[in-house]
């Protein structure tokens, strides 16, 4: 998908893809819909962007573009830019420099009450209520981080704090990596992986921690997911995550393998720092809700 789009210019793809007249067209992801949607000639229709990465490198960012002139020129094309988290925004801003976009952040909207209710469904399993149980969710990729974090967790156990289990859901390309430093690190007593499930919330929510070991996030929909079943969060620091924890629903550490061991550790020595955090995520979830994220967007779209 990525070169068909890079072949043809963007107003050819636009004509070939998007037939109709429409008074808004917003392209909801980088790359791709980005590149297409700007093809639009349309002077009666308002053009919004999304962009929901940090941008790390980019000449990666805009791979789906000739050259990072052929982006500029995609991106001059729309009405408004919308990120979904600060530092999304600003990495974007200050790496191509430019300052002719108009732009404002909008948080990514979810179902709350849907949530909630599907967090309430019982598992298939017993959770140890002398451990400490954490949990993520997510992809079996590099960006995820699961990778390093199996290490992080063989270094704990050969320091001889055994006071926990890890459960992690989820499927993908490094599935077989990370069963491989599981059986190395001699994790089989202390890591589950759980596989895909349709509803990981019922799973979040029994938690004691979600960890999100990333190397890069947007703005982590199961991050804020997690705080939304009240479950308090250790996270490297990737975009998004002060806007989504605050200051007391969990922990926010460098992105660095030692800090995130650090954390974990010191989340094993101190069992009170559970009841401080969990406090903080009840308190934190209120501005999740689906009437704020959506008027955002709404506002955005309009004014």
């Amino acid at each position: 998908m990525k070169y068909f789009v890079r072949l043809f210019p963007p107003r050819l793809l636009h004509k070939l893809l998007i037939k109709e007249h429409y008074d808004y067209e917003i392209a909801y992801l980088e790359g791709a819909p980005t590149r297409i949607v700007s093809g639009c000639r349309d002077k009666d229709t308002k053009l919004f962007a999304w962009v929901h990465l940090e941008m790390i490198d980019k000449n990666k960012f805009f791979s789906t573009y000739r050259n990072l002139n052929d982006a500029k020129h995609c991106y001059e094309r729309f009405d408004k830019i919308a990120f979904v988290s600060e530092i999304a925004q600003t990495t974007f801003l200050e790496k191509t420099g430019w300052t002719f976009l108009e732009s404002g952040i909008v948080h990514n909207t979810l179902d709350i009450r849907q949530i909630l209710s599907l967090s309430k469904e019982p598992i298939s399993f017993d959770l140890n209520a002398h451990n400490i149980n954490f949990c993520s969710v997510g992809r079996f990729v590099k960006q995820k981080g699961y990778v390093r974090l199996m290490k992080i967790l063989t270094n704990i156990l050969l320091h001889g704090i055994t006071n926990w289990h890890f459960y992690l859901l989820g499927e993908g390309e490094l599935r077989t990596e990370i069963e491989k430093e599981i059986k190395l690190g001699g994790l089989d007593n202390y890591v589950t992986l759980l596989g895909y499930d349709i509803n990981p919330y019922k799973y979040v929510a029994k938690m004691d921690y979600f960890v999100c070991s990333s190397y890069k996030e947007g703005y982590s929909t199961a991050v804020t997911e997690s705080i939304i079943v009240g479950t308090p969060v250790i996270t490297t620091n990737c975009a998004g995550m002060h806007e989504i924890l605050g200051r007391d629903a969990g922990l926010i550490v460098e992105n660095a393998d030692n800090a995130l061991q650090d954390a974990l550790v010191h989340i094993l020595s101190d069992s009170s720092l559970k009841i401080k955090y969990k406090e903080g995520c009840i308190q934190r979830s209120s501005i999740f809700s689906m009437e704020s994220t959506i008027k955002e967007f709404e506002d955005f779209i309009h004014n």
